[in-house]
């Protein structure tokens, strides 16, 4: 049952490589995001968050849910991420106004 479970999800792989390159030779482009870096409203759609409680941190992709495609002129499907989200601990004092623009 195992062996035939990794055949299939073998399989699932290359049928989604293969749609990748049949894609892609009509110009579209599978794309994805590194963690750590911040995210774009404009090839991003967030679909969770963590927290973190370091401010510098926040809005930032935490994790990449499912591709996204896109040709030069478009963005066809946003890639889906799971961004931080800044919470102060209960011993941190959020930053003030100023700090905050700063940033």
């Amino acid at each position: 049952e195992a062996a035939a479970h990794e055949g299939a999800a073998g399989d699932l792989g290359a049928f989604a490589q293969g749609v990748a390159d049949i894609l892609e030779r009509y110009g579209v482009e599978r794309y994805i995001a590194d963690v750590g870096s911040p995210y774009v409203a404009r090839e991003q759609r967030v679909v969770g968050s963590v927290p973190v409680d370091d401010p510098a941190r926040d809005r930032c992709v935490a994790e990449i849910a499912r591709y996204g495609f896109r040709t030069e002129a478009r963005v066809l499907r946003p890639l889906e991420v799971v961004v931080t989200a800044f919470r102060p601990s209960q011993n941190q004092e959020p930053p003030s106004p100023v700090e905050a623009a700063a940033q």
